[in-house]
């Protein structure tokens, strides 16, 4: 099982992945996106390791505690949204304007990342 540290650093890999897009210029929009949105989970499944409560595979256990743990509560929303925003690019293939992802990706992102620098603190 990967420690506390290899999620945050595959965290901070996935948002730099995202941060390498010049997204006026790019067609990876949609990898973009999902850089974003996985950057998100790790840092969700950072705090989880720590907690020690133990990885299942897929997205339904770590969405129940966002929902349930009461330290995820307050990003449980936003996560869902850059969940469902991951899913609408790979699988619903919508695309995602540059000023969309400045606006509704990467803050949330970044609400996420702080509020879970300071759990893991």
């Amino acid at each position: 099982m990967p420690t506390v540290e290899q999620h945050v650093e595959r965290a901070k890999r996935n948002q730099k992945f995202a941060e390498h897009f010049d997204l006026d210029k790019t067609d990876f929009r949609d990898w973009v996106v999902t850089g974003y949105f996985y950057s998100a989970l790790h840092w969700i499944d950072a705090y989880l390791v720590r907690e020690g409560k133990k990885q299942e595979p897929g997205h339904a256990f770590r969405n129940t505690q966002t929902n349930s743990d009461s330290n995820l509560t307050p990003i449980s929303r936003i996560y869902r949204l850059l969940y469902s925003y991951s899913r609408n690019v790979r699988y619903d293939l919508i695309d995602f304007t540059p000023k969309e992802i400045r606006e509704k990706v990467m803050p949330k992102v970044k609400e996420i990342r702080n509020h879970l620098e300071k759990l893991l603190a």
